[in-house]
């Protein structure tokens, strides 16, 4: 199976002398060599066998790589049918993950980066892996309000983070950052008009961005699809929709496939979460 290796260097504290520096362990997630894509799935939709809160998702050759919210020290992991394999564990965890990425063969992890319900920050939700050897975290300042981060992916060799918050007069951002020597660092911010939503996924769709794009506030409305074909374009909007809840996506073919949250903890779920899929409309909505 595909196995995901996910851990972080340790910073060793020195006076003088410094002692040796420690055999670094490295937080690169690396993805092996691809297989050749398996049959398509002839389901449109199941559950997703012990995932509850799944808000993440990515493809790895034959198999589904999802992120749950309320999953910090793992990743799960199922085959082309949507059968569970075993988990990969997340090392360092991450607290509230929203995106996933598959950047040069390494996966890019992130935490929604927002605060809590009492409006403090959670340390392991700032924390983004695989953009270089340690975690990074985006830095909050120049949106000059608390962030949610809830897309990423990588396009064009690049890795762009989505908000879903703050929208500003209607509009919300597509933040690219560094993944050189000085990996993590903002270089471009580009407002981006979703008529009035937020972020909740990004995937690639050939040379174009798929966006799905949600309310702020939680609600029961569809979540809207938009195709951009380049980071300065003007979005337009498809007319697929997507279920309320359905923070991750993949294009697969000519359909999106997506995973939607439930409610619960993993091995305590209330409403398991399931993945499902729709066909995606190039046309305007």
């Amino acid at each position: 199976m595909v196995r995901l290796v996910l851990s972080v260097a340790v910073a060793c504290a020195a006076e003088p002398p410094a002692p040796p520096a420690a055999a670094p362990v490295t937080a690169t997630p690396v993805v092996p060599a691809l297989p050749a894509p398996a049959a398509p799935v002839l389901a449109t939709s199941g559950e997703l066998a012990g995932s509850c809160e799944a808000s993440a998702l990515v493809r790895v050759g034959d198999r589904w790589i999802v992120g749950d919210n309320e999953a910090e020290a793992l990743l799960f992991v199922y085959d082309a049918a949507w059968q569970p394999l075993p988990d990969e564990p997340l090392k360092p965890p991450v607290e509230d993950v929203e995106a996933l990425a598959l950047l040069d063969g390494r996966l890019v992890v992130v935490g929604s980066h927002s605060l809590n319900r009492k409006g403090k920050p959670r340390p392991d939700r700032h924390r983004i892996l695989g953009l270089g050897p340690r975690p990074v975290e985006l830095d909050a300042a120049p949106f000059g309000a608390a962030l949610d981060i809830e897309g990423a992916v990588a396009w064009r060799g690049q890795v762009w983070l989505g908000l879903r918050g703050p929208v500003r007069g209607g509009v919300t951002t597509l933040v690219r950052v560094s993944t050189g020597a000085d990996y993590g660092r903002i270089e471009q911010i580009v407002p981006i008009d979703l008529a009035g939503d937020g972020i909740r996924e990004l995937t690639p769709w050939g040379e174009a961005l798929l966006v799905v794009s949600g309310p702020v506030a939680d609600s029961g409305r569809p979540f809207a699809l938009w195709s951009l074909a380049a980071p300065d374009a003007a979005p337009v909007r498809l007319a697929a929709t997507l279920p309320a809840g359905a923070e991750g996506a993949w294009v697969d073919g000519d359909r999106v496939v997506y995973v939607l949250d439930g409610k619960g903890e993993p091995g305590a779920c209330e409403t398991p979460s399931r993945w499902g899929s729709e066909r995606l409309t190039p046309g305007p909505g």
